[in-house]
This record gives structure tokens, C-alpha cells and sequence, in this order.
């Protein structure tokens, strides 16, 4: 049996005519006709009644019909898988970020991509949370590493980690040297904050919320390490997801574990829910849900 013959044998039984199914295939009607008679020679018995000058399926014909259709629904879809992963060979794709999260996450995956697929380019483009909202929305980028949840119907996403919350301080701050303090501790001080529309922003305030007070900033900023860097020079305090939180400079800041229920974000992909991704975008996400997972990273992890 081949599949050639049950293309044949579907398109005589959709359209209930020897003709009419030769047209659609392409096909002169003798030689479809000659390919239906060995399909039968194979199975044992006919497929279509021809008497009365109608074309109805027999009994075999209407148990094979249904198999049939999901075999050549079977081997289409191979071909398309096949083609799209030829077509990793070359290709590009446009991955929106905060500076957050593209410096700490996406570095190993867009490594592991380009180690598996080196033709694909992948370009970064850094903005604020609410600027790749819009630009993924309008498919100015194919999909972007934002803060979690989005709250937009033309988007869907996919959380790839949940990471908790730690609390930076200057050396020398009494809560330096604690081995965990409740955020509220902090209500009161000089606190440092992302921008507005900034993901990290509002996962920062809503912690706050949780623990009891709304912190008025001092010093507002794009970038999470220009804000250590003032903690660390004793400007305030300020809230740090852990992937992000580095002592490297000098000085640098001291990051302290949060009492429990410790605060968290998630962070995940978005991409435009009616709009087609390529191969290289669904194969950039099937890569990063398999480096990070949905996994949690802190001392609650696992």
C-alpha cells in the first residue's frame, strides 16, 4: 500500500466520482481508476459499488476511509515538520527584552540556539515592558522575555521561571548581615525603584503592598545595576530579582533573603496569538522552555 493510492481513494470518496477525483489529482482517470483496482487487489475486497451508476462506498470502503485520512494527516504534517527544520538552515528572529532579563536569562538560550541552528541570526532589542507589549502586539518582534502576567487578549505567553525577591541594602546597613528580614523592615527608608513601565517596577510595589507600606523612590532608573550601584554607595535600599542580584562591584551591595511568603516573579515569552511563527521563533521557544523550564529558582526551589 502506498500513499499515492489512498490519496486516490479519498478524493473517490469525497467527491463520489471516478472523474471528478482525477481532475483534482492531477491524474489521467485510467490510471487512477488502475491504482484504486490494486489498492482492492491488496486488501482483499472492493472499496466503491459502481452499480447504478453511482460511486458508494462498501463496507470496506467506509472502515478504511477515516484510517486513511489520518494517515495522509499523518504524513503531510511530517513533510511540513521536515521542511520547516531544513529551513533552520538560514532565517531570523527578533526577541524583545528588558535589560533586566536580557542580560541574567536569555544569554544561555540564545547560545544553545545558535550552538543548534548557526544560520538562524537572533537579534535582541531592549526596551521597557510596556514598549515589547506594543511592539509584539504590532509583530515588530516575533516574540519577547517579559515580566509575567500580560494582560493582553492578542498576546499569549509561556512562564519559563519564577524567581524570588531579594532585598539589597548598602554595606554596613543594621540588615547587612541578617540572614533573612521581612520586607517590612524597610518600610520608611530611602527606597530606589525601576522606572515607570518597567515590569520589575510593579512586581517591586506590589511586594511592598503585600508587606504593608508604598515606598516613596528617591532615585528612580532604567537599569537595575545603575540602582545597586547607588544602594551601593548608600543611596537607599531596593528590591532585586535574584538572577540579577551581582556584589562584583566595589563597593557592592549586600543582598538578604526575604522572610517568608517570600515575594516572587515569573518571567515568559510572549508572542501574538493570531499572528503565524516561523519555524526558527516556535524552534527559539521549544529551546527556551527546555534550558528554563518554569523552574524557581531561591531557597524554596524544588
Amino acid at each position: 500500500m502506498e500513499l499515492h493510492h489512498l490519496r486516490y481513494f479519498v478524493a473517490v470518496a469525497r467527491t463520489g466520482s471516478f472523474t471528478r477525483a482525477a481532475e483534482l489529482s492531477h491524474v489521467a482517470q485510467p490510471s487512477l481508476s488502475q491504482q484504486i483496482r490494486r489498492l482492492e487487489a491488496e486488501l482483499g475486497g472492493p472499496l466503491f459499488d459502481r452499480t447504478g451508476g453511482r460511486v458508494r462506498l462498501t463496507p470496506l470502503g467506509e472502515a478504511l476511509l477515516p484510517r486513511a485520512e489520518r494517515i495522509l494527516a499523518e504524513a503531510e504534517a511530517a513533510v511540513r515538520e521536515a521542511q520547516e527544520l531544513l529551513g533552520l538552515k538560514r532565517g531570523r528572529v527578533v526577541v524583545g527584552t528588558t535589560p533586566i532579563s536580557g542580560a541574567h536569562l536569555l544569554p544561555p538560550v540564545v547560545a544553545a540556539f545558535r550552538q543548534r541552528y548557526p544560520g538562524v541570526a537572533v537579534a535582541l532589542r531592549e526596551e521597557s515592558t510596556a514598549t515589547l507589549v506594543e511592539l509584539t502586539r504590532r509583530g515588530e518582534v516575533d516574540l519577547s522575555l517579559v515580566t509575567l502576567p500580560v494582560r493582553d487578549p492578542d498576546l499569549e505567553a509561556v512562564p519559563l521561571i519564577t524567581e524570588d525577591l531579594l532585598l539589597a541594602v548598602p554595606p554596613g546597613h543594621p540588615l547587612a548581615e541578617a540572614e533573612e528580614v521581612p520586607l517590612g523592615a524597610v518600610a520608611g527608608e530611602p527606597f530606589l525603584l525601576l522606572k515607570e513601565g518597567m515590569g520589575f517596577r510593579n512586581v517591586a510595589l506590589a511586594a511592598c503592598a503585600a508587606a504593608g507600606f508604598r515606598p516613596e523612590p528617591v532615585f528612580e532608573s532604567s537599569y537595575m545595576d545603575t540602582l545597586l550601584a547607588l544602594v551601593a554607595v548608600g543611596m537607599g535600599v531596593t528590591l532585586v530579582p535574584r538572577l540579577a542580584a551581582r556584589g562584583d562591584g566595589d563597593p557592592a551591595p549586600r543582598f538578604v533573603e526575604l522572610a517568608p511568603p517570600r515575594p516572587t516573579r515569573t518571567l515568559g515569552l510572549v508572542w501574538r496569538r493570531q499572528g503565524h511563527l516561523s519555524p526558527a521563533t516556535r524552534t527559539f521557544v521549544a529551546v527556551a522552555r527546555e534550558i528554563w523550564p518554569g523552574e524557581r529558582t531561591g531557597p524554596g526551589a524544588g
